[in-house]
């Protein structure tokens, strides 16, 4: 769910996934309990598979979900994203005058389109980034983990399903706040 607040000079925008921390918690329990009730009747790799699985799925849950809030502030001239999960929150701060515009990135794959929404800055903006957050983006792009450049800074970690209509409307939201096009 997107939710937008705007004060005057400010302009927030937060989101807090619900469907996909819903299935992956679904399908933890699921395992769990599916575990829990053949345990005896498992070889000792069937456990530990199931296990590692059941590990995996707590471990996305815990760290790739979180609640994002996107703080436009045109007094300050600044723009703080939080992201807080359930052991983890993040924060990043990116300079008003840099941003460019908002957009929503689409994945095309034989399952179908996924969406999510992209903060756009002008190409200066990785010079003038914090250089503890400008040396972890150009890791997580080392390894594969990033696909965006590093102008282009994601809404959310990850892309979500059912329609681009909510990304598009963000996007619409968010440039019309700022007054671009």
């Amino acid at each position: 769910m997107r939710a937008f607040e705007e004060i005057p000079g400010i302009f927030v925008v937060k989101e807090t996934p619900w469907a996909f921390p819903a299935i992956l918690a679904f399908m933890t329990v699921i395992m769990t309990w599916n575990l829990y009730q053949n345990w005896g009747e498992m070889r000792w790799f069937i456990r530990l598979f199931m296990a590692a699985f059941v590990a995996v799925f707590l471990l996305v849950l815990f760290t790739l979900v979180a609640d994002v809030t996107v703080r436009f502030d045109r007094r300050a001239a600044r723009i703080d994203i939080a992201r807080r999960g359930i052991f983890n929150a993040r924060e990043e701060s990116y300079s008003f005058r840099h941003f460019l515009r908002a957009r929503v990135e689409v994945s095309n794959d034989s399952d179908g389109s996924t969406y999510r929404l992209v903060l756009v800055f002008s190409d200066a903006m990785p010079a003038a980034m914090d250089p503890t957050l400008r040396l972890r983006l150009e890791k997580q792009r080392r390894r594969g983990f990033r696909r965006l450049p590093l102008n282009e800074v994601p809404f959310t970690d990850y892309l979500s399903g059912g329609g681009g209509g909510g990304p598009q409307k963000a996007a619409e939201a968010i440039n019309a706040w700022a007054g671009v096009a």
